[in-house]
C-alpha cells in the first residue's frame, strides 16, 4: 500500500510538473493572446486536478509525516525553480515596478512621477527608456505602497530592469509563509500552499508583489495569536499596513488582541516607512490611491449588484461603493464584537475577513486571492479553495478572449455568474457540512 501510494505520489507531481513546464514553453513562445488563454486556463485546471487528488492520496493521519512533508517540499521546491524561467502571461504591471526602483533611486521617491512625462526623454538609461513605454495608464504615478517601493529599489540595486530581481525578494516572502505553515497547517493545508497554481503563476510568472505583503501579514496574524515574538509582531504588522490597504481590516482585528508592545512598534514601523515620502511630495501616493478606489472596476461580484440597483438613483458609482463600505465595515464591527471581543484567543480568520472585502469590492484581479493563500492553507475552507481554483476565470475578458461586442477588460455575465457561483456555492456547503477539508 505504501509503494502504491509512493508511486501514484509521484505519478501526479511529475504530471503537475509537466503541465507547468508546458505553461512555462507557452508564456515565451509569443502564442496568439486567444490560444495562449485556452491553453493557461487548460494547464491551470489540470495542476489543480493533480492537486486535489493528491490531497486525497495524502492520508488525514499517518505517523511518517515528516515523509510526505518532505515530499511537498522537494515538489515545491522543482516547481518554483521552474516557473522562475517564465515569461509573465496577461500582465505588463511589471514594467511600472521595474521603472519605479529606477525612479525611487534617482529622485528618492517614486511618488508624483507619471511615466507618461519620461516618454522619450533620451537622458534616462536605454533599458529604462524601454520599459517607460510598455508601461499601462502612463498618465498616472504609482499606486503602491512604501513596502513594496523599497522592495522595487533594492531590485534595482540589485538588477536594474530585471523582473528576476523583484521574483527574488518574492521568492523570500514565499518561503516564510511556507515555514510557518510547516509545523502548523495540516498535510493538505501544506500541499495547497506549496502547490497552488494561482500562486505559481502570478508570482513567479507576472511577478506579482502581494505576497510581499501578505507575508508580514500572515506572520503577524499568526503571532499575535500565539502570543509570541511580541517586537517583531509589530515589525511584521508595520510592514503589512505600509504594503497595501488589503491589510488594513486585519490589523484592525489583530489591535483587540495583540500585546501593547506589538502595537507601539507596529506603529512606529509603519511611520518610519512613510515619513521619508513626505519629505518628497509623498502625498502623491495618497491622491492616486484615492483616484483607483474611486474609479477603478473589474470582475466585481455584490458590488455589481449594488451599482446595477443604485443606477437608477445615481450613474456614479460613488453611492454604490459606500454602501459596500458601509456594509463592510458594519460586518468588520460584528465580526469583532461577536468573535474576537467574546474570545479573543481565537484565531485571526483573515481568510474570512480579506475574502469578504473582495466580495464586496469594485476590483477583484486574481493576484488579490494571494491575500487569503496563506490563511486558506491553514484552515483549509472549501469556498477559500474555490475562489482560489475560479480566480484565472477573470482573465477571460475582452482584451484576450475576442468575442465580438466584449470591450477590453469586460468580463461576460456568464463567466462572473459562474466564477461566483461555485464560490457561493462552495460558502453554502462550508456552512451545511462544517467540515473543512480539501
Amino acid at each position: 500500500m505504501i509503494v502504491l501510494r509512493a508511486i501514484l505520489l509521484s505519478t501526479l507531481g511529475i504530471t503537475f510538473g509537466i503541465a507547468l513546464s508546458n505553461l512555462v514553453i507557452a508564456s515565451a513562445a509569443l502564442l496568439p493572446e486567444e490560444l495562449l488563454l485556452r491553453h493557461y486556463l487548460m494547464c491551470m485546471f489540470l495542476m489543480w486536478g493533480c492537486l486535489g487528488t493528491t490531497s486525497f492520496v495524502l492520508p488525514k493521519s499517518v505517523p511518517a509525516q515528516h515523509a510526505y512533508k518532505i515530499f511537498i517540499l522537494i515538489t515545491a521546491i522543482i516547481f518554483r525553480c521552474i516557473c522562475l524561467t517564465a515569461a509573465p502571461i496577461f500582465e505588463d504591471d511589471f514594467w511600472r515596478y521595474l521603472f519605479d526602483g529606477w525612479l525611487f533611486s534617482h529622485f528618492g521617491t517614486p511618488y508624483g512621477f507619471p511615466p507618461v512625462e519620461f516618454l522619450n526623454d533620451p537622458t534616462i538609461p536605454h533599458i529604462f527608456q524601454e520599459i517607460v513605454s510598455k508601461i499601462n495608464y502612463p498618465e498616472f504615478s504609482t499606486i503602491y505602497g512604501p513596502t513594496l517601493e523599497y522592495i522595487f529599489l533594492f531590485a534595482f540595486y540589485l538588477d536594474p530592469g530585471n523582473l528576476l530581481a523583484i521574483k527574488a525578494f518574492i521568492l523570500v516572502a514565499d518561503i516564510a509563509i511556507f515555514i510557518c505553515l510547516w509545523n502548523r497547517a495540516t498535510l493538505r493545508g501544506l500541499l495547497l500552499y506549496a502547490w497552488c497554481p494561482l500562486l505559481l503563476q502570478e508570482c513567479y510568472f507576472s511577478g506579482h508583489p502581494d505576497l510581499l505583503g501578505a507575508a508580514p501579514l500572515f506572520l503577524a496574524a499568526t503571532y499575535i495569536h500565539e502570543k509570541k515574538y511580541t517586537v517583531l509582531t509589530g515589525i511584521l504588522s508595520g510592514v503589512a499596513f505600509a504594503s497595501k490597504v488589503t491589510a488594513f481590516p486585519i490589523l484592525c482585528i489583530g489591535l483587540m488582541s495583540a500585546r501593547f508592545k506589538s502595537i507601539i512598534v507596529g506603529l512606529i514601523t509603519a511611520a518610519l516607512l512613510y515619513i521619508p515620502f513626505y519629505r518628497h511630495e509623498g502625498e502623491a501616493e495618497f491622491a492616486i490611491v484615492g483616484s483607483f478606489l474611486s474609479q477603478w472596476e473589474f470582475n466585481p461580484s455584490i458590488y455589481k449588484v449594488i451599482r446595477y440597483l443604485t443606477t437608477p438613483i445615481t450613474e456614479e458609482s460613488t453611492l454604490a461603493r459606500l454602501i459596500c463600505a458601509a456594509i463592510f465595515s458594519g460586518f468588520l464591527l460584528f465580526w469583532i464584537v461577536q468573535n474576537y471581543k467574546r474570545s479573543p484567543q481565537m484565531p485571526i480568520r483573515g481568510d474570512i475577513i480579506i475574502g469578504t472585502l473582495l466580495l464586496f469590492s469594485p476590483v477583484v484581479n486574481p493576484w488579490y486571492l494571494l491575500w487569503i493563500l496563506p490563511f486558506v492553507a491553514l484552515h483549509t475552507t472549501r469556498w477559500g479553495i474555490a475562489a482560489l481554483i475560479v480566480a484565472p476565470m477573470s482573465y477571460l475578458h475582452g482584451l484576450y478572449w475576442k468575442v465580438e461586442g466584449l470591450r477590453p477588460f469586460e468580463i461576460p455575465l456568464e463567466i462572473t455568474l459562474i466564477e461566483y457561483g461555485i464560490i457561493f456555492f462552495a460558502i453554502i456547503w462550508e456552512r451545511n457540512r462544517r467540515a473543512p477539508g480539501l
